[in-house]
């Protein structure tokens, strides 16, 4: 067996990253005082936030005593507005809302609607010459900000290079034919890649796969283009990490049980297994898995395979899709029985992204 890494009020205006309106406040910093857009650590949940006025937090509802228990300032004795912490990381409106709803069910999978997953992204790499293919995958998290692996950005041979993310891809015949083309298939410059610090692409274990793509720009927002939820409240992330025997879905376009690669976006059900699982099937290559990785397959037939790393793992809780890994890696042979395959999990670096997010703003 050879283990192997998996490459080969409109809502647009809703789904702003908060950072992005954020720096438009930096011009009131007279007017209100040094406290705008300093960064604030909201109570008991400990998140990171910034300092602003409540009508530009538009992640914050009146109800929400999370953020709302964090008062940046208030002093109404000398007519200054009172400032909250707003959260740095937050969802986006109608995140993980698939449209429309699926109907059918990357390796033994079969292919799903269009618009279903509309979080689902290409990464397109230049091998040289000219040459251009779609290697690996990756997830829109925000407007300008894809999730993928790690290994999908370091140590690529010398002539590759990682340049634009292709979103809205689910079939490019069903695209070129469509009346809205410019809002069903988008492509994006990467303008900035974040590779985890403690990622080492020598290590058998792909521990810390995770990177965060920043794109040149902001994607349009469409039944094709949407991002995905994160697990950001406390109650989701404990459900999130209780893998074992649950159900997850994975999609991608990597190779199918034929052998190619999939012209469609498929998608296929995988279940969760206790992390023991894999520790004892690849202990004998002298790979052992850590707590921010997942242990999910194992069933005959179904499973993510080459070409499908980076991709999202996903899970549906209360009618909404909430990303919980990233396709790592597994056997050379997909879908086999009892060999399940590693994904990062994602539930375990969501501070990474929140200070990545920081840091890019």
């Amino acid at each position: 067996m050879q283990q192997y890494s998996r490459e080969s009020f409109t809502m647009q205006s809703k789904c702003k990253f908060q950072l992005h309106i954020l720096v438009i406040l930096v011009v009131f910093e007279l007017t209100f005082g040094q406290d705008l857009n300093q960064l604030c650590t909201s109570s008991p949940s400990h998140r990171m936030g910034r300092c602003v006025r409540r009508e530009h937090c538009s992640g914050v509802t009146e109800n929400d005593s999370i953020w709302n228990g964090t008062i940046c300032r208030s002093d109404e004795s000398r007519q200054r507005e009172t400032l909250i912490c707003c959260p740095v990381l937050q969802n986006c409106v109608n995140c993980g809302k698939p449209d429309p709803i699926v109907t059918n069910r990357i390796n033994g999978g079969s292919e799903v609607e269009p618009g279903s997953h509309s979080w689902a992204t290409l990464l397109v790499y230049t091998l040289g010459r000219e040459i251009s293919r779609s290697l690996c995958g990756g997830v829109l998290i925000n407007l300008q900000h894809v999730l993928t692996a790690a290994h999908c950005i370091e140590g690529l041979p010398r002539n590759w290079r990682m340049q634009k993310v292709r979103l809205g891809e689910w079939n490019s015949e069903y695209c070129s034919n469509s009346e809205n083309e410019s809002t069903c298939k988008q492509e994006l410059n990467v303008r900035r890649t974040t590779i985890h610090d403690q990622y080492n692409r020598l290590s058998k274990s792909h521990s810390h796969d995770i990177a965060l793509l920043q794109l040149e720009k902001e994607v349009t927002i469409s039944q094709y283009v949407k991002p995905i939820c994160l697990p950001l409240d406390s109650s989701l992330q404990l459900m999130s990490m209780k893998e074992e025997d649950k159900q997850y879905t994975v999609v991608g376009w990597g190779e199918t049980e034929l052998g190619n690669k999939s012209p469609n976006l498929l998608e296929v059900t995988v279940t969760g297994r206790h992390i023991s699982m894999c520790n004892e099937v690849f202990r004998k290559h002298g790979i052992a898995l850590s707590e921010t990785q997942l242990c999910v397959g194992g069933e005959e037939g179904k499973d993510s395979c080459r070409g499908d790393s980076g991709g999202p793992l996903m899970r549906r809780m209360n009618d909404i899709w909430y990303l919980i890994g990233l396709v790592s890696f597994g056997d050379r042979t997909c879908g086999v029985r009892n060999q399940p395959s590693v994904y990062t999990n994602v539930t375990a670096y969501i501070d990474w992204i929140e200070h990545q997010l920081i840091e890019l703003s």
